[in-house]
């Protein structure tokens, strides 16, 4: 067992958050073995998610499933960025790395968001030495931000995401071959990107290269939209999961991931979401 004096000894003297205190606990979070089996087998099944939104929201917007989807998950967004994700080279790139936001309930584990450019590697590194039987092991999340990092080594940070910076930095440091610039000054090269594409218009040289293949995670912004947990439990859309996902995964997913449901601001009558009040889950609507 780790003590809070051996936590404190052994915290980075220049932090893992900028500006940011921590609450430290006297004992980790200790797993049942089911929920250590259900997190192993969360990530193949994350990833096949997020592969078969990339193909649902291809064929959406070519017009051959549901282009509505298409329109709603491109709403707000630079033309340039959504041209550039539907770019025929660009089919099947996905992010690398996966971070669900897991709420821990009596029922099992809950998703509330599923983030392709997550904080949180460089901590869940520094805890992974500290406590050393975690899963993924002690140097995991070391080794696997290694594995695909390209040869450059740089991490580009932007200004937006700067907390995350000092836990980056220490992450490069302990890799060896990295480097954390800012991205504020990306101009094409490779590298892991470490900003949000809503925050576009502060890295100049975004809009010009963006089709840069080994930029990781890609631009792509359908991975940063938080509409796909609401889109994957809507009536209209449930035989277009199941010809995408495997049966075992699919019905996985409904239950980690809370119901939800896409609000359309559009006048009525509304996009066909829900075709005739039998497909409501076998909810009964009362007037």
């Amino acid at each position: 067992m780790v003590s809070l004096s051996q936590i404190k000894e052994v915290w980075p003297e220049e932090g893992l958050f900028a500006d940011k205190s921590w609450h430290l606990s006297p004992e980790p979070l200790f797993l049942e073995s089911k929920e250590v089996r259900e997190l192993e087998r969360m990530g193949a099944v994350l990833a096949s998610f997020q592969e078969a939104q990339d193909r649902i929201y291809r064929r959406s917007a070519k017009g051959r499933v549901a282009p509505w989807v298409a329109d709603l998950l491109d709403r707000g967004k630079p033309e340039w960025m959504t041209a550039w994700q539907r770019e025929g080279e660009q089919a099947e790139v996905v992010p690398r790395v996966i971070r669900p936001d897991l709420l821990l309930t009596e029922d099992g584990f809950a998703i509330t968001e599923l983030d392709s450019v997550p904080g949180g590697m460089g901590v869940t590194a520094w805890l992974g030495g500290l406590y050393k039987e975690v899963l993924g092991g002690e140097n995991g999340m070391l080794e696997g931000l290694e594995a695909i990092l390209p040869e450059s080594g740089k991490i580009w940070v932007s200004d937006e995401s700067g907390d995350y910076r000092p836990e980056m930095k220490w992450l490069a440091d302990r890799i060896g071959k990295a480097s954390v610039h800012r991205a504020e000054e990306w101009a094409g090269e490779a590298g892991y990107r470490f900003f949000e594409l809503f925050d576009w218009e502060s890295i100049p040289g975004l809009k010009e290269n963006s089709g840069k293949r080994d930029l990781s995670p890609p631009v792509k912004p359908l991975f940063e939209e938080k509409l796909w947990l609401a889109l994957l439990h809507t009536p209209g859309l449930k035989a277009i999961w199941q010809q995408e996902l495997r049966g075992k995964h699919f019905e996985q997913l409904k239950k980690w991931i809370p119901m939800g449901w896409v609000l359309d601001p559009e006048p009525l009558p509304p996009r066909p979401l829900c075709r005739d009040w039998r497909s409501t889950h076998g909810r009964r609507w009362e007037p």
